[in-house]
């Protein structure tokens, strides 16, 4: 129990020193919160006030055409923060010099017009806010697992499996005994142990 006590603080603190923008937050099952509940999240912004992201696996029924004329797809719900505002993802080779790219080819964007010659983009309504440590607190407690962010992973084809995708393959990290993660020293005392 020790070891397992001891691997999970190693795997919460190792993906705690990864979060930042561009981050992807795993649910982890224990989490029952029905917002957040076997959701994936890209993180959009992180700072020392606060997180943004948006949720990439819960497309709605609602046709972008309904909000964006001429465009094509089903929105998808971002979160349950401001749930009429409209955010996008564009992905592009090309850097978008009005920009700031939120992993590489992907951009948070701001202009109805940069979508309108896009080939792949998602749109979302509402978004995931966390106040200033309040992101930190709930991946230190077990909440999400936090892995790296890809261009393909985020406009996957099959945005309704992301999650059992994901979280397959970071259970089998963790029950493999993180060989795949970095080596870590062990610490003097363990959490909740003195």
């Amino acid at each position: 129990m020790m070891r397992l006590s001891w691997l999970l603080w190693t795997v919460s603190t190792l993906a705690q020193e990864r979060l930042a923008t561009g981050s992807l937050l795993v649910a982890r099952h224990e989490l029952t919160d029905p917002n957040f509940a076997t959701s994936v999240v890209l993180v959009v912004r992180h700072s020392e006030q606060g997180a943004m992201g948006l949720i990439l696996n819960r497309a709605t029924e609602r046709e972008v055409s309904a909000i964006i004329s001429d465009l094509k797809g089903m929105v998808y719900q971002g979160g349950p923060v401001s749930p009429r505002q409209v955010y996008a993802l564009l992905r592009s080779p090309k850097k978008k010099p009005d920009e700031k790219a939120i992993i590489e080819d992907v951009y948070l964007m701001s202009e109805r017009a940069q979508l309108n010659s896009a080939r792949e983009y998602r749109v979302f309504q509402g978004y995931a806010g966390w106040g200033p440590g309040q992101l930190e607190n709930e991946v230190r407690l077990g909440a999400w697992h936090v892995v790296a962010a890809t261009a393909d992973l985020v406009f996957t084809a099959d945005p309704e499996k992301l999650w059992l995708r994901l979280i397959e393959r970071t259970e089998q990290r963790v029950a493999g005994g993180g060989a795949t993660l970095p080596e870590v020293g062990r610490p003097q005392t363990q959490p909740g142990v003195q």
